[in-house]
């Protein structure tokens, strides 16, 4: 038997593949993973496979192929993360496949002793996504940081500088005026690099992170960013990661969030608005991209690495709604 957080429309479609349906035992029980949900495309019926944090560990299919005596066989696909072949191109590099069932399992266990940290949630989304990073990113482009910390000046007042130090020659009036609207621009993005670190300081501790999977249900943790012995952001997860089967039990628990994820997917659907930013978890309607909003707190990412791995993510600082 195979382990399941699948409904009963994908129980009922793996009952009827034996192939996959010995595919997915063989891997649930090798791996510790469960059956989450499938896909009925006409060309290739996939069923996918999740760890219990929620993050997908792999799609499965079978083909009918002929063997080189020209009986017809079954051919046990894998594609997963955790596979990193050197050669090959978009799907093909992360995708295993074998007639020979025990050979296939062999493999994707070395697969899993070499890369398995790729399915680890904390190291998904604080490695592969660099989550803190993005959001010093995008808070920068809300309040219009420039770029680099250094000042430029154009080469004439720069000469008259220096000769202020070296030669003691007065600073004439046009390098003077041309300082004094340097040194003003250089206030004005200081100030606004200290809003960026007021604005992402609220999302330091106690921060939610939302990941809904296309093809599974969505799961929810609760996170926190500290500078480890490295000086490096690193993500660290608490009290574990919950997994909701069915969209209603999450927004029971998470309504305006659920509006949220809800608005971002439409508007992405609609519109080439980019699939990374940051927007007011009660408001994501709004276009005009001069107005700060002080109210901004959910970072959403748009991400499908892999077949099994398509997936919005919001990371937000509010915990608690009333």
């Amino acid at each position: 038997m195979y382990h399941t957080l699948a409904n009963a429309n994908t129980i009922e479609f793996i009952e009827q593949q034996l192939p996959v349906r010995q595919l997915a035992r063989e891997l649930c029980h090798k791996f510790n993973v469960f059956v989450m949900s499938h896909d009925e495309d006409k060309n290739r019926k996939k069923v996918h496979l999740t760890r219990e944090s929620g993050v997908p560990f792999c799609s499965i299919r079978t083909e009918c192929v002929e063997n080189q005596a020209g009986k017809e066989v079954v051919k046990y696909v894998v594609e997963s993360p955790m596979v990193q072949k050197d050669k090959g191109r978009g799907q093909d590099r992360h995708c295993r496949e074998s007639i020979n069932l025990r050979a296939l399992l062999k493999t994707l266990e070395k697969d899993y002793d070499a890369n398995g940290q790729e399915l680890d949630f904390g190291f998904v989304f604080n490695e592969r996504y660099k989550l803190f990073a993005r959001l010093e990113d995008r808070a920068e482009r809300v309040f219009r940081v420039g770029w680099g910390n250094s000042v430029s000046i154009d080469h004439d007042a720069a000469l008259s500088v220096l000769k202020y130090f070296f030669e003691k020659e007065p600073i004439n009036d046009k390098a003077q005026a041309a300082l004094e609207a340097k040194y003003k621009e250089h206030l004005v993005n200081a100030d606004k690099k200290s809003k960026v670190v007021e604005f992402t300081n609220r999302f330091v501790t106690d921060c939610l992170l939302l990941v809904k999977y296309d093809n599974c249900p969505a799961v929810v943790a609760k996170v926190s960013f500290k500078m480890d012995e490295n000086n490096k952001i690193k993500l660290s997860v608490h009290d574990g990661v919950k997994c909701y089967a069915e969209e209603s039990a999450l927004a029971a628990d998470y309504p305006e969030l659920v509006i949220t994820m809800k608005m971002f997917n439409t508007k992405n659907k609609v519109s080439d608005n980019k699939s990374e930013d940051l927007y007011p978890i009660k408001s994501l309607v709004s276009d005009d991209e001069d107005k700060i909003d002080t109210d901004l707190d959910v970072l959403t990412i748009r991400s499908g690495r892999y077949d099994s791995n398509c997936h919005n993510i919001f990371l937000t600082p509010v915990t608690k709604y009333e």
